[in-house]
Order: structure tokens, then C-alpha cells, then sequence
């Protein structure tokens, strides 16, 4: 994929562990900030649904926009993929 050439791996992951920190930090993370934080378009969706679940097994709360907290069919919506 020639756009995700522009961020090296290890860029990627340094995003993740600040995030992870900040999520650490707070007790949790909104869609918001994760958007913002993380170089989503040069990521692979499967690659963001990952992080995603890691953040779940972590037990760092991850709200919506709504207020709502993180559910799979909105994990699957972030990473832009369709629920059944």
C-alpha cells in the first residue's frame, strides 16, 4: 500500500504506546482522541481493530462521540468495516 510507506512501523507504534499511556492516565479514551492521535490512514483496518481490542483486553474504556462506551459493532465502525 504506497500510502502506509510514509509512516515506518516503528512511527506507528510509538503512537500506540502514547495512547495506550494517555488511556493508562485517564481510565480511558474517547473515539476522538484515538482518531486524532493515531496515523489511522496508514494503518490497515485489521491493524486499528487490533489496537482496538488490545485497549478492551487492557481494560481501558473507550467512549464514542454519543457519550456510549465501545461496543464490537462500533470498533467495526472506527476501523470502517460493516456489521452484520
Amino acid at each position: 500500500m504506497e500510502t502506509r510507506s510514509k509512516f515506518e512501523k516503528s512511527d506507528i507504534q510509538a503512537a500506540k504506546r502514547e495512547v495506550i499511556k494517555l488511556g493508562q492516565d485517564q481510565g480511558y479514551l474517547d473515539e476522538e482522541t484515538i482518531m486524532a492521535s493515531l496515523p489511522v490512514a496508514y494503518m490497515l483496518p485489521d491493524e486499528m481493530e487490533t489496537f482496538l481490542f488490545t485497549l478492551e483486553m487492557m481494560e481501558i474504556e473507550v467512549r464514542l462521540k454519543d457519550g456510549s462506551n465501545f461496543e464490537r459493532a462500533a470498533r467495526l465502525r472506527i476501523v470502517g468495516r460493516e456489521t452484520d
